[in-house]
């Protein structure tokens, strides 16, 4: 995009030191070539501060994508890590469970047990020791299911608090993720509004000044001519017809110059 108005601008250049050239044929070659070195070396450091400037903004854009790349690797290993710790919190619970849940079925397979024990001893014994003895192992085994459920809610308001915690979590990290990217996102827009801007004032300029070199060139040009047909037509100046000539030929270059 930008060799255009840079190869533009050599053409203007190129222009111009065709014209110094036929000046130093003219007067001796000597202010020419000082002209022609001066015209140089105003072209060059133009061309390097725009070059300068753009690769300055390119680094700052690679930067900010930089950035940008960060913080999703660093949401997308925020994400990971607690996907990881809700999995593991769920399995240790679904094993608690499940270990509960088979102490409950052997404790109902012993009280079944001992229910056709008592019945067994009923129908055959009448023995108020051994009586007493079964009242008290339905007593434990009584026991023994109300700790186990209350062990069994205190581990399910446990695992709920967990998962509490840890969505609260995500949901933090998420809404902290997309502000910032947010943030980023609108930062880099107005960045590259600017250098888009900055940009095409610069090509504008460097078009516009072509430009005006050219006319100017060309402007010159048509002076040198108009002197030099009025030289030749010194010696008849007093004839009118030449007279007409040399002032249509005087005209053409203010004529020029206005139109362009």
């Amino acid at each position: 995009m930008s060799a255009n108005p840079f190869s533009s601008s050599s053409t203007g250049y190129a222009a111009i030191g065709n014209y110094n050239s036929s000046d130093s044929d003219s007067d001796g070659g000597k202010k020419s070539k000082k002209s022609k070195h001066n015209k140089g070396v105003y072209a060059k450091p133009s061309i390097s501060a725009m070059n300068l400037k753009i690769n300055t903004t390119s680094k700052r854009l690679s930067c900010t994508s930089f950035l940008l790349a960060l913080a999703y690797l660093i949401m997308f290993v925020s994400v990971i890590s607690l996907h990881y710790t809700i999995t593991n919190t769920q399995t240790v619970s679904h094993s608690e469970i499940t270990s509960e849940n088979s102490k409950i079925t052997e404790l109902n397979d012993l009280l079944q047990k001992t229910i056709k024990e008592i019945s067994r001893f009923n129908r055959t014994v009448t023995n108020g020791e051994l009586v007493d003895e079964v009242k008290g192992l339905k007593r434990k085994i009584e026991d023994q299911n109300v700790m186990v459920q209350e062990e069994l809610d205190a581990a399910k308001g446990e695992v709920a608090k967990e998962l509490a915690s840890t969505k609260a979590g995500i949901d933090s990290t998420i809404n902290k993720a997309q502000a910032e990217i947010a943030s980023e996102v609108s930062s880099v827009r107005t960045k590259v509004d600017e250098y888009k801007s900055s940009t095409q004032d610069q090509f504008t300029l460097e078009n516009n000044f072509m430009l005006y070199q050219l006319a100017g060139t060309f402007t010159l040009i048509g002076g040198l001519i108009s002197m030099w047909h009025v030289t030749s037509h010194l010696r008849n100046f007093h004839n009118p017809v030449v007279q007409r000539k040399v002032l249509a030929i005087l005209w053409m270059a203010p004529i020029y110059s206005t139109s362009r």
